[in-house]
């Protein structure tokens, strides 16, 4: 019972951190060599059971799904300046969201939504490779750095490409 509600305040904060994510997402990002190595659809899966450190073999034994405890995130960066973020989970199932984004100087800048002008003020930095593309940090054009403790969580990210 007391796992449970650890599991379960886990889920919050999850539910917190993927909020505060596609919301950053969709507020900054970053690059480090120019607009095409970016295009693409780009994968990773994220494992809260890892995250958190908790036992999976104790959350198996208790009953608990532990692949409910994995969400996978894909980012399609297309040539026209779109970006979607799509989320999977067992659990909760399927989210997505279109914004506009901006790659130059090694940061990616967002929309907050596919309505509205890309925020120049707040982004997120990355690496790039052929294959991979981590999610490094947030910041801003003031020079601040706005990642809150609970994205210390997050970043770094890796994604994988999928095609």
């Amino acid at each position: 019972n007391i796992m449970r509600k650890k599991l379960f305040k886990n889920f919050f904060i999850f539910a917190v951190i993927f909020a505060i994510m596609l919301i950053s997402a969709a507020c900054d990002a970053s690059e480090n060599a120019g607009n095409g190595n970016i295009i693409g659809r780009w994968q990773t899966v994220i494992d809260l059971a890892e995250m958190y450190d908790m036992n999976k073999e104790d959350l198996s034994a208790a009953g608990f799904d532990v692949e409910a405890l994995n969400y996978t995130l894909t980012y399609e960066f297309s040539e026209d300046g779109t970006l979607k973020i799509s989320a999977e989970n067992p659990l909760v199932g399927n989210s997505s969201q279109e914004v506009k984004y901006k790659a130059e100087n090694g940061r990616i800048y967002v929309s907050p939504d596919f309505d509205s002008e890309i925020d120049e003020t707040s982004y997120t930095e990355y690496e790039i490779s052929e294959e991979r593309l981590t999610l490094v940090s947030e910041g801003s054009a003031n020079g601040e750095n706005v990642q809150e403790e609970i994205l210390d969580v997050i970043y770094p990210m890796t994604f994988t490409k999928i095609d």
